[in-house]
């Protein structure tokens, strides 16, 4: 289903972080270890500026989105951030 929805809007594959298939279904929490993953790979690629879209859904019929900007901490804009403590 989720292959399925990021096909129909177009998202491709590189831009599509999940990872279901590794931990199965978490729900909510699903937004923010696959964000964590994610980051984990492709720090490098990232650039300043650069939007990602987390979204959540459930069965229940909830959910929610939030629209983070990355910051690129290279020039001391932001502080580091240990992604350690959230991802182990």
């Amino acid at each position: 289903m989720i292959e399925a929805l990021a096909d129909r809007l177009g998202v491709e594959g590189h831009q599509h972080w999940h990872n279901v298939e590794m931990f199965g279904n978490q729900g909510a929490a699903g937004a923010l270890t696959a964000f964590c993953a994610g980051l984990h790979k492709r720090r490098d690629e990232l650039q300043d500026g650069d939007l990602f879209m987390l979204t959540v859904y459930g069965a229940g019929f909830t959910g929610g989105s939030a629209l983070l900007r990355w910051i690129d901490d290279t020039h001391d804009v932001a502080p580091e951030i240990d992604f350690s403590v959230l991802c182990g």
